[in-house]
């Protein structure tokens, strides 16, 4: 709707000081959709520990050819 209304303006240069502003609102986004944090911190806590073993890894293997 929007879009129809102003795209013919905007391609002929009208004057944005033309437009009756206040027929518009403001339309703001609110999400209602539940949250589950298991779903939210499980994939960061499985990749976290993950790298945490590798490196650990790489660190003992490393410090026993160094010494």
């Amino acid at each position: 709707k929007l879009r129809l209304h102003f795209y013919p303006k905007i391609f002929d240069n009208e004057a944005v000081n033309q437009q009756n502003w206040k027929q518009f609102k403001v339309e703001t986004f609110e999400d209602t959709s539940a949250i589950q944090l298991s779903k939210a911190f499980l994939p960061l806590l499985f990749f976290n520990l993950l790298f945490i073993v590798l490196g650990w890894s790489n660190f003992r293997n490393n410090k026993l050819q160094t010494f």
